[in-house]
Parts: C-alpha cells; sequence; structure tokens
C-alpha cells in the first residue's frame, strides 16, 4: 500500500515548485512534515530488550494534524468524545457541495473564500431554521471543512 507521505516524498517537490507561491504556508509546510514522518530525518528513540538485549528502533512522528499516520489516534479520540457530548434531540446531518466549476477559484483563493463560504452556509442555516415552514427556532452548527470528496478528487463538500 502506497502511503500519503511516499506520494508527497516523491511529487512534493515538483507540485511546490510549480505551485508553491499560491498555497498557504501551512499546505507547504504539512507537506514538508508529512514527507519526514517517521524517518530518520525525524530522529528516533532505540530501546533495548530487558530479557534478549535485541535493539528497537522507533522512528519519530511529524505530529502535523493533517498527517493520517499521526492523527488517527488523536482523531478517534476527538470523535468518541463528541458523541459523549451528543444531546438526546434529533439533529440533521447535511452535506453542501461546492459546484465543480467554483473548486480551483476556491483553492486559488482559499484564506478569503473558505473562510466566506463557512460564514455565509452557517447564516443560511440558521436563517432557514428561524422561519416556520422549517423549524421555528434556533439551531447550533458545527461545520467541518472536506476538501477531498470521497472519490478523493478535488471536490469541496461542507458538513453541517
Amino acid at each position: 500500500m502506497i502511503t500519503l507521505n511516499e506520494i508527497f516524498r516523491r511529487f512534493g517537490p515538483a507540485y511546490l515548485e510549480q505551485f508553491g507561491e499560491k498555497r498557504l504556508l501551512s499546505h507547504k509546510r504539512a507537506i514538508e512534515a508529512i514527507c519526514s514522518c517517521l524517518t530518520p530525518e525525524l530522529g528516533a528513540h532505540v530501546f533495548q530488550c530487558k530479557d534478549c538485549g535485541e535493539e528497537h528502533v522507533i522512528l519519530h512522528s511529524c505530529r502535523n494534524r493533517a498527517c493520517p499516520r499521526c492523527q488517527t489516534k488523536a482523531r478517534d479520540d476527538w470523535l468518541d468524545a463528541r458523541t459523549k457530548e451528543i444531546l438526546p434531540v434529533k439533529y440533521f446531518h447535511a452535506v453542501f457541495t461546492v459546484p465543480h466549476e467554483l473548486a480551483m477559484i476556491i483553492r486559488s483563493n482559499q484564506k478569503e473564500l473558505l473562510s466566506l463560504l463557512m460564514r455565509s452556509l452557517a447564516q443560511a442555516l440558521q436563517k432557514l431554521s428561524l422561519d416556520k415552514k422549517f423549524l421555528g427556532g434556533e439551531i447550533g452548527v458545527l461545520e467541518i471543512l472536506h476538501t477531498w470528496g470521497s472519490t478523493m478528487d478535488t471536490t469541496l463538500m461542507y458538513i453541517a
């Protein structure tokens, strides 16, 4: 199985050379961190078995929040904590997808447009919920931004 850090090590430098000027600094840092995750570049700890004397090398992880290797446990812990917070009330899961024609425009202007989209989505949901035809009351909104669709394309999806 090919890992994300293998893909980034192979294609990341060319990608950053071509598009690096248009990427957020946080994205560049994530690519660099993921490339070095669990490699000698980040160092390691050596442990020796007390029984047999065999040495075990444990490579350091990058701990970047975008790294799937490092964040699996953190994500699972976060999801477990959120599950315990769910109130015994009805809730709705809604997915909003940005039209494909807008995806590249948004990708090129992420800082401004993603913030605007998330604010607009929350405001629209809150306004609709106040209408007696729909709910007639106030709601709370938890938004999650997914920049990859289930088919791993660059569709921008908003889950509220």
